[in-house]
């Protein structure tokens, strides 16, 4: 195979991730409600684990999100309908539902096999980094702003921030930093 663009052979590795690429556009297309990394990763977790009793913190702390951006994921999820929520007023986790009966049943059984491979979803937060991307310069000229104000991104490949990366102070730095 060719790339067109370069004029070289292409590898079946990159031939695949293109494939890969463009399926996952494709598919992010016609399931709207996923525009964030961290949607993506909640969609996948629910799919794997369709009926599930958590709280907001724990699913960030397994997620490696923060509570705000976890918080937004699932107000997209559910506002769309691929979730569902049962609130027990006296317990902090709560039981969510992954919507299996959508109208677009076959769109979503579609991105969680995609999702469902290394290849797949890295393809997937690609097409994602590409469509924000392409959002972020389509806005200036539609708002007459100067520069695009995105409060939900984060560098491609930079990865979840995980709530544990910071190391803990010890006594002599906690003293140190009090008599400098």
């Amino acid at each position: 195979m060719y790339d067109i663009y370069r004029g070289v052979p292409q590898t079946r590795a990159a031939s695949s991730l293109s494939g890969a690429l463009d399926r996952a556009r494709d598919l992010l297309a016609r399931v709207p409600s996923i525009a964030h990394p961290a949607d993506l990763d909640l969609f996948v977790f629910f799919a794997k684990h369709p009926r599930t009793l958590i709280a907001s913190d724990q699913l960030a702390r397994m997620l490696g999100y923060s509570l705000h951006e976890i918080a937004q994921s699932l107000d997209v999820l559910l506002a769309s309908g691929v979730l569902t929520r049962a609130q027990n007023p006296s317990r902090p986790a709560r039981l969510y539902m992954f919507a299996t009966d959508s109208a677009d049943d076959e769109s979503l059984s579609a991105l969680v096999e995609l999702a469902s491979s290394r290849h797949g979803r890295l393809a997937l937060r690609r097409a994602l980094a590409d469509t924000r991307a392409d959002h972020a310069r389509a806005r200036p000229s539609e708002t007459g702003e100067d520069a695009p104000v995105l409060s939900r991104v984060r560098p491609f490949g930079a990865g979840p921030r995980l709530a544990t990366s910071r190391r803990p102070r010890t006594d002599v730095q906690r003293r140190g930093s009090r008599d400098g």
